[in-house]
């Protein structure tokens, strides 16, 4: 007896499996990219701040591609324990693209928003980040121990 072979179900299955696979490439990346901008971050304050990351690999060494999907990269000061958003990040497929928000004014609470289609792209969004006089003043008044927004 010989059975047939559903040749459009095994090739769909394949894609799948593939497209599953370079969706947690991409999550690997992304997640390996915002993890030296932590520790880069920790380093430059000499350990002052303390960057919180989400948990993104199981105990199988696999990751976690819903994780990637949406979260956040907060920092807190490792004195006081006082902790501040960073760096919101916002994937539908959890890879590329990935949407980057963070605050540009922090008086009407209003962010700044992007969308990096590959390392490159970001890299070079969160180094901008970097340069943002909001961001600058956030991670100051975090490693002094104000609060922001307070008055001058």
């Amino acid at each position: 007896m010989t059975s047939r072979v559903d040749f459009q179900q095994v090739c769909l299955t394949s894609v799948e499996r593939f497209a599953a696979k370079a969706k947690e490439d991409e999550c690997k990346e992304i997640v390996a990219t915002i993890t030296r901008l932590a520790g880069d971050i920790e380093a430059a304050t000499d350990g002052l701040l303390k960057a919180r990351l989400p948990r993104m690999k199981r105990e199988d060494g696999s990751y976690d591609t819903s994780c990637c999907k949406y979260f956040w990269i907060g920092l807190e000061n490792a004195k006081t324990k006082e902790q501040q958003n960073l760096v919101l990040f916002e994937s539908k497929f959890g890879g590329y693209p990935v949407r980057i928000s963070y605050p540009c004014d922090l008086k009407s609470r209003t962010n700044f928003t992007t969308s990096a289609k590959n390392r490159e792209c970001l890299e070079h969004s969160l180094a901008r980040m970097l340069y943002s006089p909001v961001i600058a003043e956030l991670i100051y008044s975090l490693m002094n121990e104000q609060r922001m927004g307070d008055g001058d």
